[in-house]
C-alpha cells in the first residue's frame, strides 16, 4: 500500500566505479585485492550493474541504508567516486486506511530527513539492516540503469508486494514510485521504457513503461499494454540500447538455461519472439551484455557460473569457457563487466573483488643468489587469448618465458578464439624481482648472565614472499619459529645459532626458496663504574660532587639519572643536590650495561629535625626530687640542653640510643638540636631549639602543726582536724597517715579530736612514696577541759602507735572486759561446793590478769597495750586500738 502523504526518505548507497585506461587499452591492477563498499552498516551487496551509455560500473547495497564513506584503498587511483543519493519509498502499516494504491506520490529528496531506529527481526533477511522501522525496509531486488536513469524493484518487507522506483542521476529531482499491483520479478531500462516482467498464474508478461527522459512516470493515456511471452522464469531482462527502426529485448529463462530475443518496433506496434533467437547458456547464473559489434551486428555475451565464467557468440552460438584451473571460487554471483575487466560480489558477500576471466600468471622469482632465473607462465585455456610481450620484435604464441633477468615485463592479451576483439586489449605489467639477501643479520651481543642477544635480519623483504625463520641452539633447546616477524629477541651468549629460513610466494603455486646460516653470539662484558663522591654540606647546598674513577668514554655510554646532571670530559658531576644518582655504562652498539647506584648523604633539613625531634619531659615524682629529659639520638645531629642559668647538661646513652638528660631540678630549660655539616666535626648547618618546662610535684604539708579548741564546747571539742595537701594523692583523694611508731590511717584529713593533748610526730605519704615528716603535731584543749596521759606516757613514747581516722574513734571500751569478769565469775558460782576452792584460786589468777582494768585510776604498773592510743571518752582515759 502506498501512502498519499509525503514519503519519508531513507537512502541507500550506489558506488560509482571509473576504470583507468591509458591509450584505450585496460590496465591489468593487482586483482588479489577486494573492498567493502558498505563498512558501516555491513549491507550486502545486492546488485552490480553496469551503464551502457556511459560504462560506469555500479554496487547496489542489498538493503536500504544511509549514506557513509567506504573502503577507498581498493586501486589507490579514484578507482570509483560516491553517486548521488538514491530516495526509498515509504511503506505504511498494514491497517492503514490509505485506499489509493496506483498513484505515484512525489517526495522531493533534498528537503528530507530520516530518524531510524533499530529493528528486531528473526529473518534473515533482516538480519543486517542496521536502523529504521521494519515497514520502512525493502529488498533491492534488481536493478537496471541506462545514461543514469536507475530504475529497480523493490520487495516490501513486511508484505512481500513489489515496487518499481525510478530516479535519475543526472539531477537532484524529485522521486517517483510506481503502482505495486504486480509481482514484478525482473526489468531494464533503456532511453525510453522500463521494460518489467510479471505472472498471472503461469503466463510471464513484460510490460513497457514509459519514463519520458527519466523525468516521470507516464500513467495517464498510457497506450502500452503488458505482452505475453513464452517463458517461464524471467531471471533478467536485458534491453539493446541501440536505437534503430528494429530493438532488440532480451529475456533470460533460468528455468530452460536460455537467452531468448524478441524483436520490436519503435511505436511497439511490432512486438514478436526472434526466429532462431534462443541462446542456451546452459547452467547459468547471471547473464550480461559483453559488447555490441555493431560492424557485425552481433552481440557477445559474458555468463557467470559457477566454476566461472563463459563468452558467447550469439551468432556463431559459439563460446569460451573463461574458467582457471584449480579455481574454487563461487562465481555464482552478481557481476558486471567492461571489456575483461569484471566485478563481481560472492554470493551474500559484502566485498567487491575484481579479475580478468580466464587468465593468470605463475611468477617464478629467482632465490637470492640465482640472478637471471625468473619465469613467467601464462596459465589460459588454449587458443582463447592472443598475446604479444612488448619487448620482443615479434609475435609469440609461446605461454612460458624463462632465465628472465630482474625487471619489468609488458604483455598484451586480447581474446581470440573466434572472438578476435583487440579493442579489449589488456597491457599486463609483471615484475622479476631477486630478493635481497634473507641470511643476512644484524647482532646484537648477549650480557654474562643475561639472555639480551638479539638476532635481527634488518635486509628489505621480497613483497611477493612470506618468509620463516627457525632458529636452532647448541645447547639443544626447542627450536624458536617465525612467521610474521625476523627478530630472535633474548639470546645468551657464548653459544652457537643455526636459523633455518625458507621463502614462500604468496599465490597458489607457492614457489620456496631455502636459506641457513650459522651465527655465534657473542657476550659483552662491561664494567661497572667506581665511584667517588662528595655529601652535601647543608640540606640546602648544590655541592655534591661524584667522580668515575674507572671511566672509559670510548667505550660505554654513560646515562646519568637524574638526566639533568651532565658528565665532565673527565668523568666528573659537579653542583649535585638530589640524594640518589643512578649512572648507567652501556656498551656502545650493544645493550649490556652496569649500574651504579650513589646515595648522596645530606644533613637534615630544619623542617624535618622540627618534625622528628620530640623529647620526653620526665618530672620528679616528688617535691624537690630530680627529673629527667630524654629524646632519641638522631644521625647527623648533636643534642645540647640549657637550664635557665644557663648551665649545660650533658646526657648518657642508653642501650635503645636514647639520650637522657637525668638529675634535672625543676626549671626552665632549651633543648637544641644541632645539625652537623658535613665539612667538620663542630660546624653545623643550623639548629631547632626546643623550649621545655620541667615542673615538679606541689610539697606535701598540712594547714597547721598547732590542732587547738579554742574552748570547751562540744562542737569544737570535735571538730579538730589535721588536713594535707599537695603531692600527688592515691585515685586523686587520700593520703597515708603514719605515726612513727607504725600506725596507719587513709583518708584526705584525719580527725585528731579524741586524742590526748600532747606533742606527737606524723608522717604524710603520697602514692609516688614522697613523705613529708612532721615531728611536732601538737594537740591542746583549754586548761579546764584539758586531758593528759596520766600513765605517765607521753604521745611520742614508744606505745601510743596508731592513730585514729577522722576523730570517729571505734576502740573497745572497758565495759567489754567486766563482761568478760561477769562471765568468769558466774562459771564459778555456778558449780557446787567441791569447787569452790578451786573457783577461789582461779578467781585470784583471773583478777590478777584482768583486775587492773577495772581501777578507775591507773596505776603504773597498768601499762597499755600497743597499736594503741590514749583517748579521752566519757571522763576517762581509754587506750584504743588501730582503726
Amino acid at each position: 500500500m502506498w501512502s498519499k502523504n509525503k514519503s519519508q526518505l531513507i537512502f541507500f548507497i550506489i558506488f560509482l566505479y571509473n576504470i583507468i585506461f591509458i591509450n584505450g587499452n585496460l590496465i591489468d591492477t593487482d586483482y588479489s585485492r577486494s573492498f567493502k563498499p558498505f563498512l558501516e552498516t555491513k549491507n550486502k551487496i545486492g546488485n552490480v550493474i553496469k551503464d551502457p551509455k556511459t560504462e560506469q560500473i555500479y554496487v547496489i547495497g542489498e538493503y536500504q541504508t544511509q549514506p557513509e564513506e567506504a573502503d577507498k584503498t581498493f586501486s589507490g587511483n579514484d578507482f570509483y567516486t560516491l553517486a548521488p543519493k538514491i530516495p526509498i519509498p515509504n511503506f505504511v502499516n498494514e491497517n492503514s486506511t490509505a485506499t489509493s494504491t496506483k498513484t505515484p506520490t512525489p517526495t522531493p529528496s533534498s528537503k528530507s530527513k530520516s530518524t531510524i531506529k533499530p529493528i528486531n527481526s528473526s529473518s534473515s533477511e533482516t538480519d543486517e539492516l542496521i536502523s529504521g522501522s521494519k515497514k520502512n525496509y525493502f529488498k533491492v531486488v534488481k536493478a537496471s540503469i541506462y545514461d543514469g536513469c536507475v530504475a529497480y524493484i523493490g520487495k516490501g518487507l513486511q508484505d512481500g508486494n513489489t515496487f518499481i522506483a525510478m530516479y535519475n542521476l543526472k539531477s537532484v529531482s524529485d522521486y517517483f514510485q510506481v503502482d505495486s499491483s504486480h509481482n514484478y520479478l525482473s526489468l531494464s531500462v533503456d532511453d525510453t521504457f522500463i521494460w518489467a516482467t510479471y505472472k498471472e498464474g503461469n503466463q510471464v508478461y513484460l510490460k513497457p513503461i514509459v519514463h519520458d527522459g527519466c523525468k516521470k512516470i507516464v500513467h495517464k493515456n498510457d497506450p502500452y499494454v503488458p505482452m505475453k511471452v513464452n517463458i517461464t522464469n524471467p531471471e533478467a531482462v536485458i534491453s539493446q540500447p541501440i536505437t534503430s527502426s528494429s530493438r532488440f529485448i532480451y529475456i533470460y529463462d533460468s528455468a530452460a538455461h536460455v537467452l531468448v530475443k524478441f524483436t520490436h518496433s519503435s511505436s511497439l506496434q511490432e512486438f514478436e519472439e526472434t526466429e532462431g533467437g534462443r541462446l542456451n547458456v546452459l547452467d547459468a547464473c547471471s547473464v550480461r551484455l559483453y559488447r555490441y559489434d555493431q560492424e557485425k551486428r552481433n552481440t557477445y555475451w559474458m555468463v557467470s557460473k559457477k566454476d566461472g565464467f563463459t563468452l558467447y557468440n550469439e551468432r556463431s552460438e559459439k563460446s569460451i569457457s573463461l574458467t582457471k584451473d584449480g579455481d574454487t571460487t563461487d562465481y555464482c554471483a552478481p557481476f558486471a563487466t567492461k571489456g575483461l575487466d569484471t566485478f563481481y560480489a560472492l554470493p551474500g558477500s559484502d566485498e567487491l573483488s575484481r579479475t580478468i576471466p580466464g587468465i593468470s600468471f605463475e611468477v617464478t622469482h629467482p632465490c637470492y643468489g640465482d640472478k637471471g632465473t625468473g619465469e613467467i607462465k601464462i596459465l589460459a585455456p588454449p587458443d582463447v587469448f592472443q598475446i604479444k610481450w612488448e619487448d620482443q620484435l615479434s609475435a609469440s604464441k609461446s605461454l612460458i618465458r624463462k632465465n628472465l633477468s630482474d625487471g619489468d615485463y609488458i604483455l598484451q592479451y586480447w581474446l581470440g578464439g573466434g572472438i578476435d576483439d583487440p579493442t579489449n586489449m589488456v597491457r599486463k605489467n609483471i615484475s622479476i624481482i631477486t630478493p635481497e639477501n634473507p641470511m643476512f643479520i644484524n647482532v646484537t651481543h648477549a650480557c654474562v648472565n643475561a639472555a639480551q642477544g638479539v638476532f635481527n635480519f634488518t635486509n628489505p623483504k621480497h613483497p611477493d614472499f612470506s618468509y620463516e625463520y627457525i632458529l636452532y641452539s647448541e645447547d639443544g633447546k626447542k627450536p624458536v619459529i617465525l612467521k610474521d616477524g625476523s627478530v630472535f629477541p633474548g639470546l645468551y651468549g657464548d653459544r652457537n645459532y643455526t636459523v633455518n629460513i625458507t621463502t614462500t610466494t604468496k599465490d597458489v603455486f607457492k614457489h620456496k626458496c631455502f636459506y641457513s646460516v650459522k651465527e655465534f653470539l657473542p657476550n659483552d662484558k662491561v664494567e661497572k663504574p667506581i665511584i667517588e663522591y662528595t655529601n652535601l654540606t647543608c640540606a640546602d647546598s648544590k655541592d655534591g660532587r661524584i667522580k668515575i674513577i674507572n671511566f672509559k668514554p670510548e667505550k660505554y655510554n654513560y646515562i646519568v639519572t637524574p638526566t639533568k646532571y651532565n658528565i665532565t670530559s673527565d668523568g666528573t658531576i659537579e653542583n649535585i643536590s638530589d640524594l640518589n644518582i643512578v649512572i648507567k655504562a652501556e656498551i656502545k652498539g650493544g645493550v649490556c650495561s652496569q649500574i651504579a647506584s650513589i646515595d648522596i648523604y645530606s644533613p637534615p633539613a630544619a623542617k624535618v629535625v622540627k618534625e622528628k625531634v620530640k623529647p620526653k619531659v620526665i618530672k620528679p615524682p616528688c617535691y624537690g626530687s630530680k627529673g629527667s629529659i630524654k629524646v632519641a639520638s638522631m644521625d647527623g645531629i648533636d643534642f645540647e640542653l640549657t637550664d635557665s642559668s644557663g648551665r649545660v647538661h650533658q646526657p648518657i646513652v642508653n642501650k635503645i640510643k636514647t639520650l637522657e638528660f637525668n638529675g634535672l631540678t625543676a626549671d626552665k630549660y632549651i633543648l637544641e638540636a644541632k645539625i652537623k655539616s658535613t665539612r667538620g666535626e663542630r660546624m653545623y648547618c643550623g639548629s631547632v631549639p626546643n623550649n621545655l618546662t620541667l615542673a615538679q610535684p606541689k610539697r606535701i604539708q598540712i594547714t597547721d602543726t598547732f590542732i587547738e579548741s579554742i574552748d570547751c564546747t562540744r562542737a569544737n571539742l570535735a571538730n579538730m582536724t589535721i588536713t594535707a595537701t599537695g603531692g600527688t594523692q592515691y585515685n586523686g583523694s587520700y593520703y597515708d597517715f603514719t605515726l612513727s611508731t607504725g600506725a596507719l590511717s587513709h583518708g584526705h584529713y584525719l580527725n585528731v579530736s579524741y586524742w590526748v593533748d600532747g606533742i606527737y610526730s606524723l608522717n604524710i605519704s603520697d602514692s609516688k612514696g614522697c613523705v613529708a615528716v612532721y615531728n611536732n603535731i601538737t594537740i591542746k584543749r583549754p586548761s579546764k577541759c584539758q586531758v593528759h596521759n596520766i600513765n605517765g606516757i607521753h604521745p611520742q613514747g614508744p606505745n601510743p602507735n596508731s592513730i585514729q581516722n577522722g576523730g570517729n574513734g571505734n576502740g573497745k571500751s572497758k565495759k567489754d572486759d567486766k563482761n568478760k569478769l561477769g562471765l568468769i565469775l558466774g562459771l564459778c558460782l555456778g558449780i557446787g561446793i567441791p569447787f569452790i576452792i578451786l573457783a577461789t584460786v582461779l578467781t585470784v589468777v583471773l583478777v590478777k590478769k584482768f583486775g587492773h582494768r577495772f581501777a578507775r585510776t591507773p596505776s603504773m604498773r597498768n601499762q597499755p597495750r600497743p597499736n594503741t592510743v590514749p583517748v579521752f571518752m566519757g571522763g576517762k582515759i581509754h587506750n584504743i586500738d588501730n582503726f
